[in-house]
């Protein structure tokens, strides 16, 4: 009823769940009048808490096998209560249903990067991202901005590096052991992801985010800018660095990462266009990386 009996054509919907439900328990359980009898609320919750259970972050599935255990659920409860006016209910189920399979996704891939932060932590940069982040420090330098938030932070590098360069300095990450190496770098850390940065509003002079949001779906991309700009300063300045150069969006096959991740590329006119929705284009460049592979796409934009 709500996800396709074959998972695989399921799976570009079910990128509209990245973002985290706020108001998950404030689903309407009153329809207009129907000859038919509206589902009470215990069997909306009992319908709720079956639903949680099986999409529990912590269950080890894939997402293929998550729709196959909930989809006997959803085709049950729905061809049931099939003749009540219960559209715009269902609708609702549908958007929060699709909310639960990404966030469990979305927290396995934060274990992934839990297990990696060693790794990256006793990493060292590459050349051209030494580069690109100097000439970013630069630039803030000669225009007197201090205070930058770095998201997808990682475990620190950069942050510590503008740090040392005397900005101060807030960074965000999803992984829990990524923010705890920043914190033992003595940086202001927080777990935290871009769709919802706890800040107020026009808080931060500038905005750094290296390799982060290339896993951003498409069609949330404008809404993750969006919050990015709410907490920058009028005139502020954001650094965004993609891999990228085709228009392709998807789970890349090939990855290291368990469960595979999903990743967006862009093309350097769809990027472009993209981010110039919300901010003032300053720079666009390229850094060519090994042959016959995606390259790296620094822009670097103005809030207006």
């Amino acid at each position: 009823m709500f996800l396709t009996r074959n998972p695989r054509p399921a799976l570009p919907p079910l990128a509209k769940a990245l973002r985290p439900c706020q108001d998950e328990d404030k689903i309407a359980t009153q329809e207009e009048p129907s000859p038919y009898a509206f589902p009470k609320d215990k069997s909306i919750q009992s319908f709720r808490d079956t639903i949680r259970a099986r999409t529990h972050g912590r269950i080890p599935l894939t997402v293929f096998e998550l729709i196959a255990s909930i989809n006997p659920v959803i085709r049950g409860w729905g061809n049931y209560f099939r003749k009540a006016h219960v559209r715009k209910l269902f609708n609702r189920f549908q958007r929060w249903i699709i909310r639960r399979i990404w966030s469990h996704r979305f927290k396995r891939w934060r274990k992934s990067y839990d297990i990696d932060s060693h790794r990256r932590a006793n990493g060292t940069p590459a050349e051209w991202k030494v580069k690109e982040r100097a000439t970013f420090l630069s630039r803030l330098q000669s225009e007197g901005r201090t205070r930058l938030l770095e998201i997808g932070a990682g475990t620190g590098i950069d942050s510590l590096f503008f740090r040392e360069n005397g900005l101060k300095v807030t960074c965000v990450d999803l992984s829990e052991e990524m923010v705890r190496y920043c914190r033992d770098r003595e940086l202001d850390a927080h777990v935290m992801d871009f769709y919802r940065l706890d800040f107020a509003d026009e808080t931060f002079d500038a905005v750094y985010a290296m390799n982060c949001l290339l896993h951003v779906p498409k069609h949330e991309f404008d809404g993750v800018l969006q919050e990015i700009g709410r907490v920058m300063k009028p005139g502020a300045l954001f650094f965004m660095g993609l891999y990228g150069g085709a228009d392709s969006e998807g789970i890349w096959e090939n990855d290291w990462c368990e469960p595979k991740r999903f990743f967006t590329s862009y093309s350097d006119d769809a990027l472009r266009q993209a981010v110039t929705k919300r901010f003032v284009d300053i720079d666009f460049h390229i850094v060519p990386l090994q042959e016959g592979q995606p390259y790296f796409q620094a822009l670097l934009v103005q809030k207006s």
